[in-house]
Order: structure tokens, then C-alpha cells, then sequence
């Protein structure tokens, strides 16, 4: 059957892109730890944190694999993970908030190195490893409350018949009601998924827009700094740069896709399979390969 096709081919996508995040973390790893100079040290500690982030992220989607449905004005989120079936009530709800969390926390290691060239260059501040923790942990609490208030719109599908009904009348999950004991729901429009997509929104733009200012920043402060460098330094720094303002177009795409995630669940009667929902962590696993 087609559906089978598919559900596979996701669950392929989940596990090859969590391969290709290990492998490339893996290379970075040994990168920061085995050929960093020690005037790139401090640099090298902020990839490493973006790197952990990165790896717990890729393990966290690999192990649940989220699964999002729409119909007749419910949304319906799902994990995979086989504890999963096991939990009743809202409780089982709560894993979406590590979900929401990570990816936002993923799109931040450029902004924060762009921040950190800024600071150095032009401004002659050192960002130490402290600082970069304090953002990370600022969007991560602000994102974690977020996704509480999100979370607590869903409850648990056993104890909703008429969207238990729903579920099962779509034509992917039809032949498959044994899984339906794993979905949440919540209505589609609520004013909970309101403040958790303002707050996402705001996180995803100000890191998409902040990279290419400083970067922009940088870059010009190094060119009038160039008879007092080194060409070693500059030509190292000219590479981060270009790597930096690669990385500036993909926090753009991710909160393209995610507008046309919502758009789609929204305007369109049913939505089914959840495809679209898992193409922002692909695309932000890309960060890692040109970080590499």
C-alpha cells in the first residue's frame, strides 16, 4: 500500500538523518578537540556546545519520531517511541515539549558565533563559554514554558471519542487503530498554540535576521583591521564568515517551512502523515555539515 510506502520512507528519513548528524558531529568533535589553535579556543567551546545540543537533539527525534495529523478542526500529535502506547492520560502529552524545545535551541549556534565574531572584532569583548550557556539556557526556559502552555491544550485521545473517531476515519490510519492510542489531541485553533507559535516565530527571526548583521558587522570591522592581522587570521576568519552566512539562509527556510506547516494544517480539510512537520529538522542538519 502507498501509506506503507510512505511510513517508511519517513522512518528511513529518521534514521539516515540521524546517521548523517552523528557522523557529522563525530568529524566536528574531532576537529575541536585534536586541531584548534589556541586562539581559536574559545570558538572551538561554543561549536562544542552547539554540538551537544545538536547530538541530543538528533537522538531525542530519532527515539520518539513525531508523527502530526489534522481533521475536522483537531490537530493530533503522536510519537512513536514504544513507551509511548504504554502511558494514559495527558501525561503522555508532556514528550512534545522536548520536541518544540531542541530544533529552536539548533538554529541559535550561528547567531551566537556571529555574536561572539561581532564582539571581538569590533568591539573588543570576549564572549566566554558562560555567556553562550546563559543564551542557550534564556531560550530554552522561554521555550520550555512556551511548550507547556502549548502541551496543555492536548489531551489524551482515549478520552476524546468523537476525535478518536475522527483518527480513525482517515485513510492512512484506517488499517491501523492500534496505533491510535498513542495520539494527543487539542483543537486546531486555540489560543495555547497561539503564544507557543508567537514565541517560535520570534525565536527563529531574530536568530535568522542577527546572523547576517553581525556577520555584516564583522566582516566590515576585519577589513579595516587588516594591516594589523595576520593573512593566516584573515583568510581563517574570511572562511567563517562565508561558512556563517551560509548557515544565515537556513533558519530563513526552517521558518519558511513551518509557515507553510501551519498554513497547510489550516487551510487545507485534512492533513495527513505528518510530512512536512519533520523537513525543518532535516534542513537544520545542514548546520552541522558546514560547520564541518
Amino acid at each position: 500500500m502507498f501509506s506503507d510506502v510512505v511510513l517508511f520512507a519517513i522512518r528511513v528519513s529518521y534514521y539516515t538523518t540521524f546517521a548523517l548528524s552523528v557522523t557529522f558531529n563525530g568529524v566536528l568533535l574531532y576537529f575541536i578537540f585534536k586541531t584548534t589553535s589556541s586562539k581559536l579556543k574559545l570558538y572551538s567551546l561554543i561549536l562544542l556546545q552547539g554540538v551537544i545540543i545538536d547530538i541530543v537533539t538528533s537522538c531525542l527525534f530519532v527515539y520518539m519520531q513525531y508523527y502530526l495529523e489534522s481533521a475536522d478542526g483537531y490537530v493530533f500529535t503522536a510519537s512513536s517511541a514504544p513507551w509511548n502506547s504504554k502511558i494514559q492520560g495527558t501525561v503522555k502529552c508532556v514528550w512534545t515539549i522536548f520536541h518544540v524545545t531542541f530544533p529552536i535551541l539548533c538554529n541559535w549556534s550561528g547567531p551566537i558565533r556571529g555574536f561572539y565574531r561581532y564582539l571581538i572584532f569590533c568591539r573588543r569583548i570576549t564572549l566566554s563559554p558562560w555567556h553562550v550557556f546563559c543564551i542557550y539556557s534564556f531560550v530554552t526556559v522561554w521555550m520550555t514554558a512556551a511548550g507547556c502552555i502549548y502541551v496543555a491544550a492536548f489531551s489524551d485521545i482515549n478520552q476524546n471519542p468523537g476525535a478518536m473517531t475522527t483518527l480513525s476515519n482517515l485513510a492512512f490510519w484506517e488499517n491501523r487503530k492500534n496505533d491510535l492510542n498513542r495520539f494527543c489531541v487539542a483543537h486546531l485553533l486555540n489560543y495555547n498554540s497561539a503564544i507557543f507559535l508567537s514565541s517560535m516565530f520570534f525565536f527563529v527571526n531574530v536568530a535568522a535576521f542577527s546572523l547576517p548583521i553581525f556577520n555584516r558587522q564583522a566582516k566590515q570591522c576585519l577589513s579595516s583591521s587588516r594591516e594589523h592581522m595576520q593573512p593566516r587570521t584573515i583568510q581563517v576568519q574570511g572562511q567563517i564568515g562565508r561558512q556563517l552566512a551560509l548557515q544565515a539562509v537556513l533558519p530563513f527556510l526552517c521558518a519558511f517551512l513551518g509557515i507553510c506547516v501551519i498554513f497547510t494544517i489550516v487551510v487545507m480539510p485534512n492533513y495527513s502523515i505528518g510530512v512536512c512537520a519533520i523537513c525543518t529538522w532535516k534542513v537544520e542538519k545542514l548546520h552541522t555539515f558546514l560547520e564541518v
